[in-house]
C-alpha cells in the first residue's frame, strides 16, 4: 500500500492544496469545514492507495493461478 501512496503523493497532495484554496478564497468556508475536507481527502487518499494495492495484488494473483483451479 505505501508503495502506492509513495507513487502518488505530491500529486494528491497537490489537488489537496488547491481543494484548499478554493474553499477558502472563492466559497468563503469556516476553517473548520476546511480542516473537515482536508482530513476527508486524506483518508480518501490512504484508501485509494489501499485499494489499489489491493488490486494490483488480484491481479498478480489471478496471472500466477491456472484458469480453472478448483477452490
Amino acid at each position: 500500500m505505501w508503495q502506492e501512496y509513495k507513487k502518488r503523493f505530491w500529486a494528491s497532495q497537490l489537488l489537496i492544496v488547491l481543494a484548499v484554496i478554493v474553499t477558502w478564497q472563492f466559497a468563503q468556508f469556516p476553517w473548520q469545514q476546511i480542516v473537515m475536507i482536508i482530513i476527508a481527502m486524506e483518508i480518501g487518499a490512504l484508501l485509494g492507495a489501499a485499494m489499489g494495492a489491493k488490486l494490483k495484488r488480484d491481479v498478480q494473483k489471478s496471472k500466477e493461478d491456472l484458469p480453472l483451479k478448483p477452490d
